[in-house]
This record gives C-alpha cells, structure tokens and sequence, in this order.
C-alpha cells in the first residue's frame, strides 16, 4: 500500500523558542508584493548583478508608481467604508472623489495592511484576481521585445518571494554573525550557493525536528509501524524550503520550485551551483498568482511525477495545506485522483485546540468541488489542534482500517 503526504506551508510551523518564522500564506503573498527594502535593492542585488555582467535596475511591480497598482488600489478604495478610508489615509472619503492619493493609500498599506485582515483579503484579491502579475510573465520569455521596466518588475518580484521564505531561515543560522546583521542581504547573495547546499540545515536535523513536530510525526508513521517502510510513502509538497526532503526520509517532490532553484535566460531551470557565472538568472518559484507559467520541461516533468505518484497512491492525506483556489492546478490533480477506483483522500482541516473530530466536505469549499459525484466514502475529512502525536495515532489507524478494508 502506497500513502503519499501533500503538504503545505501549515505544516512548517515552528514550535519552542528561538525558533525559524516563515510565513503564513497572507504573510508571504505580502512580502512578495510589498518587499522593497532598500538596501537589498541598491545594494546587495545590483552588485549580485554587477558581478555577472548584468545592469540591475530597482522597478517594482507593486511601487507607488505602478500602473498595476494605481488600477487595484483604486478598486480597492471603491470598495472601503468612510472609516476604513479614513484610517487608511487620514482624509474623509468623498463620494465624488476620483483621484485617491495612491502614494498615501500606498504608504498606509505597507505600514499596516497585516493588522488589518479585511482589508488584506479584499487588496490581494483584487491583485491576484486581475491579472496584476501575469502581465509581466511574457517579458521573461523574450526580454529582447520588453521594456527594461516590464522585465525588471517581474525579476524583482520573485526576489521579493525568494527573501521572504529565505530571510527567516538565515536570521536563525546566522545571527550571531557580525556580517550578516549588517547586511543580510548582501551576505546571503555573497555566500548563495554554500547557503543553499543546506549543508548546515542537515548538521542540525535534531534540533529542527524539534522546532517542525510534523516532520518528526511523519517519520514516526514509518518508524512506528513494521507494515508501513520508506519506501511506500512519498511527499509531495508546495513548500520552497529543504526541511521535507533534509527532516524526513521519503521521496520528495517539490510542486512549486526549491530555494536552491534558479531561471536561467533561455528558459532553464536548474540548481543555483549549476549555474554560469556569468548567466542572468533569478529565482524559480511558482508564486500565489492563479495561472503559472509553464516555460521549460522541468515543470512538465516535475508534474509528470506527480501525476504517476498519485495514480500509484492508495491513500492520499493533505496536511498544513488549505486547497487555495489559486493552485488550480493541483486542484485539478485531486479531482481526477478522487475519480479513480480505490482511492482515499483523508484531507486534516487545522482549527486552533480542536480535537480530532470528522466534518463534512461542505465546510471545505475546494473538497465540495473536488468530490462532486463521488461516493461519500472516498474523501474524509477532519479538523485538529496541531498536537502531532495525536495526529500521527489517528493516522495510524486510518491506515489499518483502509488495510483491513482492502484485504
């Protein structure tokens, strides 16, 4: 019996103290927009680019001057009371006002858009609903025809996605490193391909295993029960960071790109140490915009293996992951897998000092449309606290009684 985990960025929550922050999925979809600190701007990637022959220019996709911006923000005024306006910008709201200050909108969003959750939900999906990144995708496939602007806005962006995931694993390896904390940036750039060996990540397996108790559960799975080897489990996962593949010891396949994965002009993606020093590269993530682009075989492949672990999946069970509807696309792959004979989707909804209990497909939207026409047996679903050894227990004898079942 093959069991395959599809997991998400819950599943890299850190437990104890000083411990690795990564960020939650609004978190990171900020940062990725929002991220325009200075000095990783002017100085540690212009001279990351300098070094590789390349004139590196600071446009953003989401700056105060954008086009793109001015068009979401200004939707997104529309759509604000009188009180949130006026927090957001300091002016009353008019009703015949046509120009909003997008500079003011602008600095208020960046200073406080994470404290206020309605406001974050109605800005990103006004962005990742519109198209407002997806515009840039084609200047990476000839840069010769784009604007210098066009290009640059989208290199910065997956910058901006690659520091947000990368910075709070460095601020736990290296801060006690004079040269690091006066500019983190720069280091990382400086010291990129011995950092993404991840060599140091493996020295200290045991003290992450403590900081992630679900990889340490998913190995326990496996340790725990004779009938269940390394072999028949795979991981499937929507994370950039080494953990799964360096904390467990399954197969493991990276659905959205690795930290350690750079794009290459030419349309290669390839590992950062394989890389010209003198090529234009910039990180290889597929980031929270509805439609991914498909630019090189690697991503076929990737989704190939994919597709070939889940045919060859007897239990499927998702983990730390919400079924976001901008993942379509792997959406997509659980409906036909939920189609075929034999198949068992157990899907683990996190709801804070819950116990284990079942719920119904229809509070999970994406499962409703995942399971429609299918028989009620074939998805279960169940919320819990985050208390990985009871997790791991109830994992346990889903397994036995699907073992029973088919025996």
């Amino acid at each position: 019996m093959i069991i395959s985990f599809l997991l998400g960025a819950g599943v890299e929550i850190a437990d104890g103290e000083n411990i690795i922050n990564l960020p939650t999925g609004n978190e990171y979809t900020y940062s990725t927009l929002f991220s325009e600190e200075g000095d990783m701007y002017r100085n540690a990637l212009q001279e990351f680019y300098r070094l590789r022959g390349q004139n590196y220019c600071r446009y953003h996709a989401f700056g105060s001057e954008s086009r793109a911006f001015h068009i979401c923000v200004k939707r997104l005024a529309e759509q604000l009371d009188d009180a949130m306006f006026g927090k957001l910008t300091g002016k009353k709201k008019l009703a015949e006002n046509k120009g909003y200050e997008y500079e003011e909108i602008y600095k208020h969003i960046q200073k406080e858009a994470k404290e206020l959750n309605a406001l974050e939900d109605n800005l990103f999906n006004e962005i990742m609903f519109t198209g407002s990144i997806e515009q840039y995708f084609s200047a990476i496939c000839n840069r010769g025809i784009h604007s210098k602007q066009r290009y640059w806005k989208i290199v910065n962006y997956f910058w901006n996605s690659f520091f947000s995931i990368i910075v709070p694993i460095t601020n736990w390896l290296y801060q006690d490193i004079p040269g690091y904390v006066n500019n983190k940036y720069k280091y990382i750039l400086k010291n990129l391909e011995e950092l993404l060996s991840f060599s140091e990540i493996a020295t200290r397996k045991e003290e992450l295993l403590k900081m992630f108790p679900y990889y340490q559960m998913l190995n326990k799975i496996s340790n725990e029960n004779q009938l269940i080897n390394t072999e028949n489990i795979n991981i499937f996962t929507t994370n950039f960071t080494p953990f799964a593949k360096v904390l467990t010891e399954f197969k493991c396949l990276y659905l959205a790109g690795e930290l350690s994965l750079f794009e290459a002009d030419g349309l290669q993606v390839k590992e950062f140490k394989d890389c010209a020093k003198s090529e234009m590269i910039f990180p290889y993530m597929l980031t929270q915009v509805p439609v991914k682009p498909i630019i090189c075989p690697e991503q076929v492949e990737v989704y190939h293996s994919f597709q070939e672990g889940l045919k060859n999946t007897d239990i499927l069970i998702v983990l730390g992951y919400s079924l976001p509807e901008n993942d379509t696309h792997i959406l997509s792959f659980l409906k036909r897998y939920v189609h075929e004979n034999g198949k068992k989707l157990i899907y683990y909804s996190y709801k804070e000092n819950a116990e284990i209990n079942a719920i119904e497909i229809s509070q999970v939207p994406a499962l409703k449309n995942i399971g429609e026409n299918v028989s009620d047996d074939v998805i279960l679903c169940f919320e819990h606290g985050g208390a990985p050894e009871k997790l791991k227990q109830h994992i346990l004898r889903l397994i036995e009684n699907r073992k029973k079942a088919v025996s």
